[in-house]
Formats: C-alpha cells, sequence, structure tokens
C-alpha cells in the first residue's frame, strides 16, 4: 500500500491542484489571455506535469504493482477481459433500465467531453486513455479505495470510493443544475465498484488502469 504521506500528498495535487486550481487557473487567466490554442497548450502541459508528478512520487509502489500483474500474467489478462466486460454490461443495464426509461438526456461530463474532442482530438485522446485512467485509478483505487478496505473489508471500501469516483463525473450536472442527470451517479459509481473490485481481485492496480483504459479508448472511438 501506498504510505499515508504519499496518499495525502497525491489527494491533496489531485483534488485541490489539478481539479480546482488548475482549472481555476485555465479559465479565469489562459483562456482570457491567450484564448483557445492557449488553453489546450497550457492543459496539456499541466496534464504531463501531473503525470510525471504521480510516476515519481508513487514509484516503488507502482513497480510492485506491476510485479504482482506480471507473476500471474493469465490471471491479470482473464480479470482485465472479465471486467472491462462487467463495465459494459453495467453500463448497457443503467441505458436499458434508468437512463431509457427516464428520457435522461447525456451526463454533462459526456458532453463535455465531447466538446473537448472537437476542440483537441489528439489532446483529448491522450487525457481520456492515458492521464485520467492512470492518474483516477491511483487516487480513487490506491488512495481511497486499498486503505478503505483493509480497515473495512472491500465491500466498503469499492462502495465508498465508488460514490466519490462517481460524483467527480458528475459536478457538471450538478453546476449546471440538471438534477435529473444526478442519477448518472448509479453509472458512474457502479464503474467505480467494478474498478475497485478488479484491483482487489488480481492484486494489482495495473488491472484497472489497462481496463479504464480500454474502456475509454473505446468510448472515444465510438465518437470518432
Amino acid at each position: 500500500m501506498l504510505s499515508k504521506k504519499k496518499r495525502k500528498f497525491l489527494l491533496l495535487v489531485y483534488f485541490a491542484g489539478y481539479l480546482f486550481l488548475s482549472r481555476l487557473f485555465l479559465s479565469e487567466y489562459v483562456y482570457p489571455h491567450f484564448g483557445q490554442s492557449g488553453y489546450l497548450l497550457v492543459s496539456a502541459l499541466i496534464d504531463a506535469v501531473m503525470l510525471v508528478l504521480f510516476v515519481f512520487v508513487a514509484d516503488d509502489w507502482l513497480k510492485e504493482q506491476w510485479k504482482n500483474f506480471c507473476q500471474r500474467k493469465l490471471h491479470s489478462a482473464a480479470g482485465c477481459v472479465f471486467y472491462l466486460f462487467l463495465l459494459f454490461c453495467a453500463s448497457a443495464l443503467f441505458a436499458v433500465l434508468i437512463a431509457a426509461p427516464l428520457h435522461l438526456g447525456q451526463a454533462e461530463n459526456q458532453i463535455n467531453n465531447e466538446t473537448m474532442m472537437q476542440l483537441d482530438r489528439i489532446g483529448f485522446l491522450f487525457d481520456a486513455v492515458l492521464i485520467a485512467p492512470f492518474a483516477e485509478e491511483i487516487i480513487f483505487r490506491g488512495c481511497i479505495f486499498n486503505p478503505i478496505a483493509e480497515k473495512k473489508g472491500i465491500w466498503t471500501g469499492a462502495l465508498i470510493s465508488g460514490i466519490i469516483f462517481g460524483t467527480m463525473h458528475i459536478i457538471a450536472s450538478m453546476t449546471s443544475g440538471n438534477w435529473l442527470n444526478l442519477l448518472y451517479l448509479i453509472d458512474y459509481g457502479s464503474s467505480g465498484i467494478i474498478l475497485a473490485y478488479a484491483f482487489s481481485r488480481t492484486d494489482s492496480i495495473w488491472t484497472s488502469i489497462i481496463i479504464h483504459a480500454c474502456f475509454n479508448l473505446i468510448g472515444v472511438s465510438a465518437l470518432l
């Protein structure tokens, strides 16, 4: 497990630095002064810095997790396939049982993603397939799920981390006042729970990173 100090540092960097301060800086200073091209360039630089920082801080743990992944290659690969399949099943069930009957529109998070993809296809692909899966799995599964699961059990850890993960993905719906779309918490939250179980059952964060990246890649490919 990541040390307590490293977990606190990464959580602070991600939530306070990356999600709040950097987004505030981009929207309030960079975009007004340098326009869309400046916004995209600085955003890419911030993503790259965060990626390097995460690798540097979690280097030993990531190496240990990769060793765990490689020690049982077939088990790890099977876990990737199985839990990726579960992710698609969960999304399909949400669409059929909740989204369609209630005539939910697209989640604001998805709309924002499509807008960013139109502005910078390569940058968005890099973010969706590399940055987001890597950073989010370290944060939500490594820093949140893992310590809770150690103390309270896998189910409690998966549920709590899944709710936090889902909440982060519906913030756009909250700020827009589209309260019905808050039901997407079920969709995103269940994805977080499945990814937590993938991490737990294969004993490697790389399993959930790979699954997350593949899921995003397939989703982005559908929009191209």
